[in-house]
């Protein structure tokens, strides 16, 4: 039996388009962002992003400290300015995460956004599937909104955790890194529907 169909989406026209960079510049122009797994993939395209639309500065966590170092240097030097900070970061360990947190308020005195992105794929070392995917979410995610909450000095901001880098519906030979991303998802539910959450200005 053949998969079914999906349905085809109609194409935006350029004042719906235009419409749209106006809306991401609103969001994005001006802020301060951090972005876990910034160095490569999803997380890099994430970085190019919200440059293209005026972020003001950028800090990526990475555990790739060859990369990591590489991108913020070379946007530095097309830039001539210090936009992108690059801070070298085992997202799996609680530790490493609360200082990088740490430095990147010193960095950029306030955070607006973070991109909850880091995530691996590799099920011979399951262990480490769940501690990046599960414990690194959820580390980033309560500190990012410590950090960000308007009752402990922050100023508001947006958590976007990146739940799947791929369809999970068809992933019968990945059991592992399915249950991670399903996990997020409930994370971010749960996180979305906690009444608190917005009279801490978060989103």
């Amino acid at each position: 039996m053949d998969p079914p169909m999906r349905p085809l989406r109609r194409r935006s026209s350029a004042s719906e388009r235009a419409k749209e960079i106006e809306a991401i510049n609103c969001i994005v122009s001006g802020k301060n962002v951090l972005i876990t797994g910034g160095a490569a993939g999803l997380g890099y395209a994430f970085l190019n992003h919200f440059l293209k639309h005026g972020a003001n500065k950028i800090v990526i966590l990475d555990i790739d400290a060859e990369a990591g170092k590489r991108i913020a240097l070379g946007i530095e030097k097309s830039c001539g300015e210090k936009k992108v900070h690059f801070i070298h970061t085992d997202v799996s360990n609680h530790k490493q995460v609360t200082e990088a947190f740490k430095k990147t308020s010193a960095l950029l005195e306030t955070i607006d956004i973070v991109v909850n992105n880091a995530g691996i794929l590799d099920e011979r070392r399951w262990e480490k599937e769940i501690a990046v995917n599960i414990s690194g979410m959820v580390s980033t995610a309560m500190l990012a909104m410590q950090h960000m909450r308007r009752d402990t000095g922050g100023h508001g901001g947006i958590l976007v955790n990146v739940g799947q880098h791929m369809d999970i519906r068809n992933t019968a030979q990945l059991p592992v890194y399915t249950a991670t991303k399903h996990a997020i998802i409930g994370l971010s539910q749960s996180l979305s529907r906690l009444t608190v959450t917005a009279s801490f200005g978060l989103r």
